[in-house]
This record gives structure tokens, C-alpha cells and sequence, in this order.
């Protein structure tokens, strides 16, 4: 086995890449830059790690040299291109998305004979729905459920161009199966907001979204109502996928729906009020306010996907945790 991981110091891709190591695989991973080459370099020194520089995932052939240089088995595509503030949606975002997807197939059909298993880090934002079904306590998402963003709607609004932009790119790649009938398997890996500890180059200024909200709600003097949304712990979803390459044949053609629960401000919040490092330095908030908001948005059911991945999930309080503790340490 010789793994592709593109996107190799992102926060998801840099706990694939210790699980990897962990198991004794060898790996090529793309990384943006010859320093983030070289952090990870030397972080697994002795490990059979290569490289292969890509600076911009968008473009149409961004894949094509680590392809040809080596032969790859199964591929793990993580990145995806950075937008910020964007000028024009489907120049800067909708059509980088959908053609960065596509771009990693077609150098796996064209220049990966070797190739058996391709698995691509989709999103929540592919299954939630894009009407009066997302804001129905009834309504139950899983697996089978896709977002319905209409096209004009994606390229008109911004607000709903980054839910799009991941519809968009997995729907490319189940188009990219019935066009092409390629011989690798296709597996999608659905998370929604991810949390956890950090296992890349990082720093207070550069933290990813889901992350940049707990250190939020530690730097601020007050906590906000935002409503209940779905999670899960980075170490999940990067378990999740190295489990669809060791599990070919439960998720091959397989969306992988892996959600950890559901949480507010409120919640992190009181994770936060229990540990020593914070009582008495933050908000208390209202205690307890925040697990009744739980049953307001829809349900959901992804006990086909733990079924198939054998998933266990942390909890919460460990995420926040294990989080806190490190963002504790950043300045």
C-alpha cells in the first residue's frame, strides 16, 4: 500500500497522517509550501514520507506529478482550496471546489494504474438541506440526504456559496463514477464542524473555523446565543478515513455520515468552567441552558456508517478538553 494524502498540514489531514504513521504506512502527501514539508519532515523522522509540492489544489492539473512520480494505492484527498472574502463565488469558490475534486480523479484515471480506493473529505454541508426541512425538529438527516442548493442561488448569494461549493464537489465526484466507470472504489467522509486538538503548524491567528469558536468563547467576556449544530473530534473523522481504505468492501461507493453529537456555546462552555485552568477566568454563562436547544434543529442517524467504520466517538467533554489545554499554550 502507498498512500496519496493531499492537503498533508491541514488540521484533519495532519491526524490522518499520524494515524498513517502510526500503522506503519508509507506516504506521499502534498503540502502547500517546502516548510510545511519540512515541519512534518521533522515530526516522523525515519518514517517512509514523501513529499510532493502543491501549491494550489484548484488547479486543473495540480495532482498529476505525484501521481506520475509515484505508484500510489489509495488516495486520501483532504485539500481543498482557501477562499478568503471572496470577489466572485464561482470563480473563487464554487468552481475551485468542484474542479479540485474533479482534478484528483482524473489524475488517479489517468495516471494511477495502481490506484484501488479513492476517498474524499465531503461535509455536512453536502447532507443538510438547503429549505423548511433544515429548520424541522422532525426532520432526520442521514446518509441518504443531499443538500439542495440551487446553482443561481450558490453564485448570487454568498451566505449559502460555502454549503454549495462542498453539494457541488461531491456531486462531482458521484458524476466523475457514473461518467467514467473508473476502477478505484469511491468513499465520501461527511463531517460537520470538527473539533479536537491540533496536530499541524499552528498558531492563534491561523486556527480553523470549528476550533477558531472555542477560543473564542475562552477570549471573550461574554457568550453568545447561537443555536445547537452538529460536531465531531478530529481524531473521528481522520479514523474514519483510514478505516474506508482498511475496510474496502463496507465502504466502497459509501457516504460516511460522521457526526459526534450536537452542541452549543453553552455546552463548551461549561466543559470549560470545570476545568482549573479556566474557572473563574470566564463566562459561567447559564449552566445546563445549553442540552434542551439539542432537540430544536433535526435529528440525526448515521448508525449505518458506525456500523460499517466500527466508529467509537469522543465525547464532548474530551474534545473541548484536549482542545482548551493546547489553545491554553497559544499566543
Amino acid at each position: 500500500m502507498l498512500v496519496l494524502l493531499t492537503g498533508g498540514s491541514g488540521f484533519i489531514a495532519a491526524h490522518i497522517l499520524d494515524g498513517l504513521v502510526k500503522r506503519g504506512v508509507p506516504v506521499v502527501t502534498t503540502v502547500r509550501s517546502h516548510d510545511k514539508a519540512k515541519f512534518l519532515a521533522e515530526k516522523y523522522p525515519g518514517h517512509d514520507l514523501k513529499f510532493e509540492i502543491v501549491a494550489d489544489v484548484a488547479q486543473k492539473d495540480a495532482f498529476d506529478t505525484a501521481l506520475k512520480n509515484h505508484k500510489i494505492t489509495h488516495i486520501l484527498h483532504t485539500a481543498s482550496p482557501f477562499f478568503l472574502n471572496p470577489k466572485d463565488p464561482q470563480k473563487e469558490i464554487l468552481d475551485p471546489a468542484i474542479n479540485g475534486t474533479r482534478g484528483i480523479l482524473e489524475a488517479a484515471q489517468k495516471y494511477g494504474p495502481d490506484v484501488e480506493h479513492v476517498v474524499i473529505t465531503s461535509s455536512n454541508a453536502a447532507i443538510t438541506y438547503y429549505d423548511a426541512r433544515h429548520k424541522d425538529p422532525e426532520t432526520v438527516y442521514t446518509e441518504k440526504c443531499w443538500s439542495n442548493v440551487p446553482w443561481d442561488e450558490a453564485v448570487n448569494n454568498p451566505a449559502s456559496t460555502y454549503k454549495a461549493s462542498k453539494q457541488f464537489a461531491e456531486e462531482a465526484m458521484w458524476n466523475f463514477q457514473k461518467e467514467q466507470n473508473p476502477k478505484f472504489r469511491l468513499t465520501a467522509i461527511n463531517p460537520p464542524y470538527v473539533f479536537g486538538p491540533m496536530n499541524h503548524d499552528v498558531s492563534a491567528a491561523t486556527l480553523n473555523t470549528s476550533n477558531k469558536i472555542v477560543w473564542d468563547i475562552i477570549k471573550s467576556s461574554s457568550v453568545g446565543k447561537a443555536g445547537p449544530t452538529y460536531w465531531v473530534d478530529v481524531r473521528d473523522v481522520a479514523e474514519a478515513h483510514i478505516r474506508a481504505l482498511e475496510r474496502p468492501e463496507q465502504s466502497a461507493n459509501s457516504r460516511w455520515y460522521t457526526v459526534g453529537g450536537i452542541f452549543t456555546p453553552q455546552d463548551v462552555l461549561d466543559v470549560l468552567n470545570e476545568m482549573d485552568e479556566f474557572k473563574g477566568k470566564i463566562p459561567v454563562g447559564e449552566p445546563g441552558s445549553g442540552v434542551p436547544l439539542h432537540s430544536t434543529i433535526p435529528k440525526y442517524d448515521n448508525s449505518l456508517t458506525n456500523e460499517q467504520s466500527g466508529l467509537k466517538y469522543h465525547t464532548l467533554e474530551q474534545s473541548v478538553k484536549d482542545l482548551a489545554k493546547q489553545l491554553n499554550t497559544l499566543e
